[in-house]
Protein backbone atom coordinates (compact mmCIF):
# COMPACT_ATOMS: atom_id res chain seq x y z
CA UNK A 1 0.00 0.00 0.00
CA UNK A 2 1.25 3.80 -0.50
CA UNK A 3 2.15 6.19 1.60
CA UNK A 4 -0.71 8.33 1.25
CA UNK A 5 -2.91 5.50 2.52
CA UNK A 6 -0.14 4.85 5.94
CA UNK A 7 -0.94 8.36 6.58
CA UNK A 8 -4.53 7.89 7.44
CA UNK A 9 -3.93 5.01 9.01
CA UNK A 10 -1.59 6.19 10.99
CA UNK A 11 -3.41 9.21 11.84
CA UNK A 12 -6.43 7.06 12.83
CA UNK A 13 -4.49 4.45 15.01
CA UNK A 14 -4.81 5.62 18.40
CA UNK A 15 -1.46 4.90 19.53
CA UNK A 16 1.26 7.06 17.71
CA UNK A 17 4.65 4.71 18.24
CA UNK A 18 6.74 2.57 16.21
CA UNK A 19 6.04 4.81 12.93
CA UNK A 20 8.74 3.87 10.75
CA UNK A 21 8.19 0.36 11.34
CA UNK A 22 4.43 0.35 11.10
CA UNK A 23 5.41 1.81 7.33
CA UNK A 24 7.47 -0.74 6.40
CA UNK A 25 4.86 -3.26 7.22
CA UNK A 26 2.22 -1.21 5.26
CA UNK A 27 4.19 -1.23 2.28
CA UNK A 28 4.26 -5.13 2.03
CA UNK A 29 0.41 -5.41 1.91
CA UNK A 30 -1.91 -5.80 -0.78
CA UNK A 31 -3.77 -2.52 -1.64
CA UNK A 32 -6.93 -4.77 -1.49
CA UNK A 33 -6.64 -5.10 2.52
CA UNK A 34 -7.13 -0.95 3.03
CA UNK A 35 -10.69 -1.25 3.15
CA UNK A 36 -10.74 -4.36 5.40
CA UNK A 37 -8.05 -2.80 7.42
CA UNK A 38 -9.51 0.86 8.08
CA UNK A 39 -13.15 -0.90 8.58
CA UNK A 40 -11.58 -3.03 11.32
CA UNK A 41 -9.72 0.07 12.63
CA UNK A 42 -12.91 2.21 12.77
CA UNK A 43 -15.03 -0.50 15.02
CA UNK A 44 -11.99 -1.08 16.99
CA UNK A 45 -11.58 2.27 18.04
CA UNK A 46 -15.24 2.18 18.21
CA UNK A 47 -15.96 -1.03 20.35
CA UNK A 48 -12.77 -3.06 21.61
CA UNK A 49 -10.73 0.31 22.43
CA UNK A 50 -13.32 2.72 23.70
CA UNK A 51 -12.58 3.13 27.34
CA UNK A 52 -9.28 1.23 27.52
CA UNK A 53 -6.00 3.06 27.90
CA UNK A 54 -3.89 3.72 25.22
CA UNK A 55 -0.66 2.00 27.22
CA UNK A 56 -2.82 -1.70 26.58
CA UNK A 57 -3.37 -1.35 22.91
CA UNK A 58 -0.80 -2.92 21.02
CA UNK A 59 1.76 -0.47 19.12
CA UNK A 60 0.44 -0.40 14.86
CA UNK A 61 3.04 -2.16 14.31
CA UNK A 62 2.20 -5.29 16.03
CA UNK A 63 -0.99 -4.73 15.02
CA UNK A 64 -0.13 -5.13 11.63
CA UNK A 65 1.89 -7.47 12.17
CA UNK A 66 -0.43 -9.85 14.01
CA UNK A 67 -3.16 -9.41 11.06
CA UNK A 68 -5.11 -7.59 14.18
CA UNK A 69 -7.30 -6.11 11.37
CA UNK A 70 -8.81 -10.10 11.66
CA UNK A 71 -9.81 -9.69 15.46
CA UNK A 72 -13.49 -9.86 16.86
CA UNK A 73 -15.13 -7.08 17.50
CA UNK A 74 -16.44 -6.93 21.21
CA UNK A 75 -19.86 -4.95 21.31
CA UNK A 76 -20.19 -5.35 24.85
CA UNK A 77 -22.54 -6.27 26.94
CA UNK A 78 -24.95 -3.33 25.93
CA UNK A 79 -25.62 -4.84 22.57
CA UNK A 80 -27.90 -8.16 22.23
CA UNK A 81 -27.57 -10.65 19.38
CA UNK A 82 -30.48 -12.19 17.90
CA UNK A 83 -28.52 -15.34 18.77
CA UNK A 84 -27.99 -15.04 22.29
CA UNK A 85 -31.96 -16.01 22.76
CA UNK A 86 -33.16 -18.68 23.97
CA UNK A 87 -36.69 -18.26 24.22
CA UNK A 88 -39.33 -16.58 21.61
CA UNK A 89 -40.83 -13.32 22.48
CA UNK A 90 -44.00 -15.63 23.03
CA UNK A 91 -42.62 -18.18 25.56
CA UNK A 92 -41.43 -15.18 27.42
CA UNK A 93 -44.72 -13.37 27.36
CA UNK A 94 -46.35 -16.36 28.37
CA UNK A 95 -43.63 -16.74 31.45
CA UNK A 96 -43.99 -13.59 32.62
CA UNK A 97 -48.15 -13.18 32.51
CA UNK A 98 -48.67 -16.97 34.31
Amino acid sequence: MDAESFKIFYSEYPKHVEKQNAAKLWAKLPDELLPVIMEALRLQKKHNWRDTNKKYICNPARWLRRERWEDEIEYGEDVIIEEDFYHTDAEIDEVLNA
